[in-house]
This record gives structure tokens, C-alpha cells and sequence, in this order.
């Protein structure tokens, strides 16, 4: 559970592990990369539900989204009607270091064998 895993980085005390109700755990983010010479419309990708942000670093690009498995049509269709031919494209599932930075815009950052939250810009 994510409240575990921030008490443990908390250094505080572990809570109860009985199980209230049934539950399911789903992505909240992940990222779609991939790399095109067609050129990509950003502004028109940004208008889809179901993306987050969009970053370009030359031909690559990485796609911030809601739900990587259930977005990835969606992404594909819109790169379709602007007829781009993704090259290496790849699904990455968000780890708990993207969530909390998504979350509180603080990285966590490891020093000595701790970890910390560092502050933006440190």
C-alpha cells in the first residue's frame, strides 16, 4: 500500500496490513516514448483526455499519461490521423518516485544510505 510505503520512508511505525474491503490497483501514470523523423503535431496530442504532458528531446518524445495500457490506442489513433510513424515505441509503468513527484512536484533523493525529500531546484 502507498501510506506503508510512506511511513516506512517516513521512518515511522508500520500500520495494520488487514484488509478493509477488496480492492484493485491501477496505474495512475506512465509514459509512452517513442521516436519519429515525422514531425509531430504536440498541440493537438496535448488535447487528448488522456495525456498528462508531452516532451520532446530531438526525434524522441515521451508522453505523460493517465493509464499506460488503456491510453496507448488512443495515442496510437491520434499519431495515425497525423500520419507519424513512431519508431521504438515502448510503455513504461510509473514508479513510486515519478507518483510522489507528480503529487507534491519534490523529488526523493538518497544521501549517505538515506533518503530525503529534496526540495525543487536542490
Amino acid at each position: 500500500m502507498l501510506s506503508e510505503q510512506a511511513r516506512v520512508l517516513a521512518g515511522l511505525p508500520l500500520g495494520s496490513t488487514r484488509q478493509h474491503e477488496p480492492a484493485v490497483m491501477v496505474n495512475l501514470l506512465g509514459d509512452i516514448w517513442f521516436e519519429s523523423a515525422d514531425a509531430v503535431n504536440a498541440a493537438e496530442l496535448e488535447q487528448l483526455s488522456c495525456l498528462e504532458s508531452v516532451e520532446r528531446r530531438g526525434e524522441h518524445y515521451r508522453l505523460r499519461i493517465d493509464r499506460s495500457l488503456g491510453s496507448l490506442a488512443t495515442v496510437l489513433q491520434e499519431l495515425e490521423r497525423q500520419r507519424v510513424t513512431p519508431v521504438g515505441l515502448s510503455a513504461q509503468q510509473a514508479t513510486l518516485d515519478d507518483v510522489f513527484l507528480q503529487l507534491t512536484g519534490r523529488a526523493l533523493a538518497t544521501e549517505n544510505g538515506k533518503t530525503a525529500v529534496a526540495e525543487p531546484g536542490s
